[in-house]
Parts: structure tokens; sequence; C-alpha cells
């Protein structure tokens, strides 16, 4: 049963710091309460289905193919359902048949494509030969790579892979999905606290790390 205002928000809370894992809590109360379980998260409800084939019924149903919205989700655009990650329905569709018709145009997924990625490898492949028998960290490996064939298509501009202001658009990217967890944490489900504790919500820092994408991208 949830509690007045903060509906489950406090359970949830307990069992994480004994369980560690989203997924883990929800699958224990999945074998107490059901496959199908309901939650108040602060002013967002939420369902919970367990079981391959509830699962398999879900992820095939046209109803359940929407995206989340509250504060959090709209926060990096602008407190508008917009984009491609986010947005859902007629929005969607439209922004995914601009996006891909001018994606191809400037080669995305032809054979000039390929060629870039093919250009990534060999760069990718002379940096590593510098440090060829020492220990590499994997994480970060490819991601200016990756960066650099979409950053080529969209804007015609390649960046070395060492160069510094990529590394940094990288590092704030995946900062910014580390403030708070993807349920949008207590930011999503309270987010007038923003105005009252906006360090401890993340809340300051994530409007620094959006500005601070936003002002890359501008002078790119």
């Amino acid at each position: 049963m949830p509690l007045p205002i903060i509906g489950n928000l406090f359970s949830v809370w307990l069992n994480l710091r004994r369980l560690k894992y989203h997924h883990v809590v929800w699958q224990e109360w999945s074998r107490q309460y059901g496959e199908v379980l309901g939650l108040q998260l602060g002013s967002i409800n939420l369902v919970v289905v367990s079981g391959a084939d509830r699962i398999k019924e879900v992820l095939s149903r046209e109803v359940f193919n929407g995206r989340p919205d509250g504060f959090f989700y709209t926060l990096r655009s602008f407190g508008k359902k917009i984009g491609i990650v986010f947005a859902d329905g007629p929005s969607w569709n439209s922004t995914r048949r601009v996006a891909l018709k001018y994606l191809k145009t400037f080669g995305y997924g032809t054979a000039s494509m390929e060629a870039l990625i093919t250009e990534e490898c060999s760069e990718l492949i002379k940096l590593r030969m510098e440090d060829a028998g020492e220990p590499i960290e994997m994480d970060h490996m490819f991601d200016i790579p990756v960066v650099n064939i979409l950053w080529r298509i969209v804007a015609g501009k390649r960046y070395d892979l060492n160069d510094d202001r990529l590394r940094k658009i990288c590092y704030l990217i995946k900062r910014s999905f580390k403030v708070v967890d993807m349920s949008g944490g207590i930011i999503n489900f309270f987010p007038y606290l923003r105005h009252i504790i906006p360090g401890y919500t993340g809340y300051r820092e994530l409007k620094e790390l959006h500005h601070s994408m936003y002002m890359f991208i501008k002078v790119s």
C-alpha cells in the first residue's frame, strides 16, 4: 500500500539499500504480489511487468510504445517531449522521418558512411599501437570514434581521438545519465524540490551539464 504523498518511495529505497538493484527489487516483489505490480512513486504511477509472457505482450503491443513523461525527461528538451529519445506519437514519427531523410542525404547507411567507419577504425588501431602491450581501459575507448562518425555526417567535421574537447563532451553525456538514475530519481517524483534543495536533487549539476553540452554544439 502506498503512503500519503510519497507513495511507495520509502519501500523502494529500503529495498534498494538491501538488494542494490531495481530489477532485483521488482523480481522479489513480483514473487510476492504477482507479475503485474502497481506502484506510486511520489506523483508518478508506475506499472512493473514481470514474466516472459507478460513482457512479450507489452513489447508487441503498440499501445505500450509511449515514452516516459516527467520533469527529468523534458529538462534537456526545454520542457517539451521533443527530439527522438523521449518523444512519442505523431511527434516522434515526424521527427524520425525528417531525421532519416536528411541523414541519408549526408550519407547515413551508404558506402560513404562505411568509408567513415573504416577511417575511424584505422585511426583507433594507430592509437592502440602506441600503447600496445600495456593495460588499457576499455570503458571510453570507442566514445570518440563513434561520435566522430556521426559528427562527420551531421557537421562535416572530424576530431582527433585525443581531442580534449571531445573527451569532455563524451564525459558530460555520460555524467548526465549518472547524476540521477534513469527513473529520474527524486527530481522526477517531486520536481518542486529543485527549488528547495537543488544540489541534493541533482538539478544544479544537470543544468550545468546541459548548458555545457549546448555551448559545445553551438560553437562546433
